[in-house]
């Protein structure tokens, strides 16, 4: 069976992945930020971690280091989380560097998946020495604009609308 844990600063959010992991079969563990994501991994062994990029209590990317530091063989099998579609130069760079993957908020309950079964597999998402680009609205400098809506029973977020006369 499949451990991750699901770092996000947004309970709703946190409560939807938790749900629709657990319901397909994977054990979830969740934090609010970095020290609750440092708790739950010196208690729980985890194949693949989830981490919004901007949390109330500092970067995903200090997370990220840390989790390097702590446990590099996991440090491969991170998946980034990001709402923040206008990204600066200086964290499109961050994200190449480390070649980790980002999945954009609104996203797709299902897109999670995908790394769920590459993780189930014992297979790295991407090395920091060789990034890849993965299928989909994710890659290591995904600066698309939101996709448009899917099913709303996977979808989480809100939907993007026009305003009538804008």
């Amino acid at each position: 069976m499949t451990t991750v844990l699901y770092v996000d600063d947004e309970p709703p959010l946190r409560r939807a992945v938790h749900a629709w992991l657990k319901r397909r079969g994977t054990v979830v563990h969740s934090a609010p930020g970095i020290e609750a994501a440092k708790e739950c991994l010196a208690k729980h062994a985890v194949d693949g971690v989830f981490i919004d990029l901007w949390l109330t209590d500092g970067s995903g990317f200090e997370l990220f280091d840390w989790l390097a530091e702590f446990d590099p063989e996991l440090a491969r099998n991170v998946a980034f989380v990001t709402g923040d579609i206008v990204r600066t130069p200086a964290t499109q760079r961050q994200l190449g560097m480390l070649g980790r993957p980002l999945i954009t908020k609104p996203f797709d309950l299902t897109e999670l998946d995908h790394f769920v079964e590459l993780w189930a597999r014992a297979e790295p998402v991407a090395t920091p020495d060789a990034p890849t680009e993965i299928p989909g609205s994710w890659g290591p400098v995904d600066v698309s604009p939101p996709k448009a809506a899917k099913p709303a029973d996977t979808r989480v977020g809100p939907l993007w609308e026009e305003r009538p006369g804008a």
